[in-house]
Protein backbone atom coordinates (compact mmCIF):
# COMPACT_ATOMS: atom_id res chain seq x y z
CA UNK A 1 0.00 0.00 0.00
CA UNK A 2 3.12 2.65 1.03
CA UNK A 3 3.71 1.99 -3.14
CA UNK A 4 0.51 3.37 -4.22
CA UNK A 5 0.82 6.27 -1.41
CA UNK A 6 4.42 7.16 -2.31
CA UNK A 7 3.17 7.51 -5.76
CA UNK A 8 0.13 9.80 -5.10
CA UNK A 9 2.55 12.14 -3.09
CA UNK A 10 4.65 12.43 -6.23
CA UNK A 11 2.47 13.05 -8.67
CA UNK A 12 2.10 16.89 -8.26
CA UNK A 13 1.63 17.93 -12.26
CA UNK A 14 -1.69 16.53 -12.57
CA UNK A 15 -4.95 18.23 -11.34
CA UNK A 16 -6.60 17.39 -7.96
CA UNK A 17 -9.65 15.91 -9.79
CA UNK A 18 -7.18 13.43 -11.51
CA UNK A 19 -5.42 12.62 -8.61
CA UNK A 20 -8.63 11.65 -6.95
CA UNK A 21 -9.04 9.45 -9.51
CA UNK A 22 -5.86 7.55 -9.23
CA UNK A 23 -6.72 7.55 -5.18
CA UNK A 24 -9.81 5.82 -5.73
CA UNK A 25 -8.16 3.22 -8.34
CA UNK A 26 -5.47 2.58 -5.87
CA UNK A 27 -8.40 1.58 -3.20
CA UNK A 28 -10.43 -0.35 -5.71
CA UNK A 29 -6.36 -2.29 -5.72
CA UNK A 30 -6.23 -2.63 -2.18
CA UNK A 31 -9.34 -3.98 -2.25
CA UNK A 32 -8.31 -6.75 -5.12
CA UNK A 33 -4.91 -7.41 -3.03
CA UNK A 34 -6.76 -8.02 0.11
CA UNK A 35 -9.66 -10.02 -1.39
CA UNK A 36 -6.51 -12.72 -3.22
CA UNK A 37 -4.57 -12.54 -0.04
CA UNK A 38 -7.73 -13.69 1.62
CA UNK A 39 -9.14 -16.26 -0.38
CA UNK A 40 -5.82 -17.87 -0.97
CA UNK A 41 -5.48 -17.13 -4.60
CA UNK A 42 -1.97 -17.14 -6.24
CA UNK A 43 -1.60 -14.58 -8.64
CA UNK A 44 -0.69 -17.29 -11.14
CA UNK A 45 -4.85 -18.60 -10.56
CA UNK A 46 -6.16 -14.63 -10.44
CA UNK A 47 -3.97 -14.15 -14.06
CA UNK A 48 -5.83 -17.72 -15.26
CA UNK A 49 -9.06 -15.92 -14.25
CA UNK A 50 -9.04 -12.70 -15.44
CA UNK A 51 -7.02 -13.28 -18.51
CA UNK A 52 -4.38 -10.74 -17.53
CA UNK A 53 -0.39 -12.26 -17.28
CA UNK A 54 0.85 -12.56 -13.59
CA UNK A 55 3.22 -9.98 -14.42
CA UNK A 56 0.86 -7.21 -15.16
CA UNK A 57 -1.23 -8.30 -11.46
CA UNK A 58 1.95 -8.17 -9.50
CA UNK A 59 2.56 -4.60 -11.04
CA UNK A 60 -0.59 -3.55 -11.17
CA UNK A 61 -0.97 -4.85 -7.14
CA UNK A 62 3.28 -4.04 -5.97
CA UNK A 63 2.03 0.12 -7.50
CA UNK A 64 4.49 -0.37 -10.53
CA UNK A 65 1.79 0.28 -13.07
CA UNK A 66 -1.48 2.51 -12.74
CA UNK A 67 -4.02 0.30 -14.32
CA UNK A 68 -7.09 1.54 -16.32
CA UNK A 69 -9.77 1.60 -13.96
CA UNK A 70 -11.61 -1.16 -16.02
CA UNK A 71 -8.97 -3.35 -15.68
CA UNK A 72 -8.73 -2.95 -11.69
CA UNK A 73 -13.07 -3.75 -12.34
CA UNK A 74 -11.86 -7.10 -14.03
CA UNK A 75 -9.97 -7.96 -11.52
CA UNK A 76 -12.31 -7.19 -8.58
CA UNK A 77 -15.42 -8.85 -9.93
CA UNK A 78 -13.01 -12.05 -10.97
CA UNK A 79 -12.43 -12.30 -7.46
CA UNK A 80 -16.00 -11.55 -5.97
CA UNK A 81 -17.47 -14.28 -8.19
CA UNK A 82 -15.09 -16.58 -6.92
CA UNK A 83 -15.62 -15.63 -3.30
CA UNK A 84 -19.34 -16.31 -4.08
CA UNK A 85 -18.61 -19.82 -5.13
CA UNK A 86 -16.24 -20.61 -2.15
CA UNK A 87 -19.46 -19.59 0.32
CA UNK A 88 -21.96 -21.27 -2.25
CA UNK A 89 -19.58 -24.07 -2.00
CA UNK A 90 -19.21 -24.24 1.78
CA UNK A 91 -23.12 -23.49 2.67
CA UNK A 92 -23.42 -26.72 0.48
CA UNK A 93 -21.06 -28.68 1.85
CA UNK A 94 -22.73 -27.88 5.61
CA UNK A 95 -26.01 -28.57 4.40
CA UNK A 96 -24.83 -31.95 3.11
CA UNK A 97 -22.58 -33.22 6.58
Amino acid sequence: MSNWDEFKKSITFIDDIEKQAIAETAKKVNECVRLRKEMGVTQNQLAELTGLSQPVIARIENGRSLPEYKTVMKILIALERLKENFTEEAAASLMHA
